[in-house]
């Protein structure tokens, strides 16, 4: 019989493992290893800047990722404060996680718009909460 982990922690690293490979180990590293910014930097050769980076795009990532699961198991509701607007409204998340990474944009773009979604203005916001929010590592 396999040893199951708390369902905490397998949601914490389920969603740990759909981050982009520097994010994950940023905060890794970071929080669990209490390395800083200059030496993760380091250990994979880029400017600690891009490590400070990868770190809050990533704690945004997984706070989006996690939200669902902290709903349900704590039975609260967490908010929902954010800047992009497909992140307020994702009733087009199922459409563009199934074109992605190539689109067609268009089409996703055009249901937006029927849909109202607000702060909807072009293709490149569809893009962009599909690299910043939605990216998946396979």
């Amino acid at each position: 019989m396999r040893n199951r982990e708390n369902p905490l922690e397998e949601a914490v690293k389920t969603a740990l493992e759909k981050l982009e490979y520097l994010e994950s180990e940023t905060i890794i590293r970071y929080y669990f290893m209490g390395c800083s910014y200059k030496e993760i930097g380091e250990f994979f050769n880029v400017r600690s800047e891009i490590i400070r980076r990868k770190k809050i795009s990533g704690i945004r990532k997984l706070k989006y990722i996690l939200t669902p699961f902290v709903e349900r198991y704590f039975g609260i509701e967490v908010e929902r404060s954010t800047s992009c607007p497909l992140c307020r409204d994702n009733r087009l998340d199922k459409m563009i996680l199934g074109m992605a990474p190539y689109g067609p944009w268009g089409k996703v773009f055009r249901k937006g718009r029927k849909l109202k979604i607000t702060g909807l203005k072009s293709v490149s916001t569809i893009i962009s909460h599909y690299k910043n929010h939605l990216t998946i590592r396979s």
